[in-house]
């Protein structure tokens, strides 16, 4: 998800985000910092960071929402199914969305550990 309008909070300048960048980190090559520089005065702001484990569980939240898009078909009632494989289709549909929550607050809290650590190091 990419923020298509953003204001600075230091020159206070309104500008649209059409692309992030990337930066291998020095000190450790598997890590990624994604950001977004203000066009005017150049403040940047950093998105996440992304290592390793970030980036296949980003492969695994893509997969299990093809998954769920599947399923929703059966749970809307889209797709016709028997009784025992409606609530089959359904438990797996509510167990995808919990796996897809953990990953997601686990990326957030690798992203978080890297803001943590490289902010020190500015």
């Amino acid at each position: 998800m990419l923020i298509k309008h953003a204001v600075c909070d230091k020159c206070y300048e309104h500008f649209s985000v059409k692309k992030l960048e990337s930066a291998v980190m020095e000190d450790d090559i598997s890590v990624e910092k994604n950001y977004f520089v203000c066009p005017s005065c150049g403040k940047e702001y950093v998105v996440n960071y992304a290592d390793t484990e970030f980036r296949q569980n980003i492969n695994r939240i893509i997969a299990i929402g093809d998954k769920i898009a599947q399923l929703r078909a059966v749970i809307k009632g889209k797709k016709k199914v028997s009784g025992e494989e409606y609530v089959k289709r359904y438990n797996e549909f509510n167990s995808l969305l919990t796996e897809q929550r953990k990953l997601i607050d686990r990326n957030k809290a690798i992203s978080q550990k890297y803001k943590e650590k490289y902010k020190e190091e500015k």
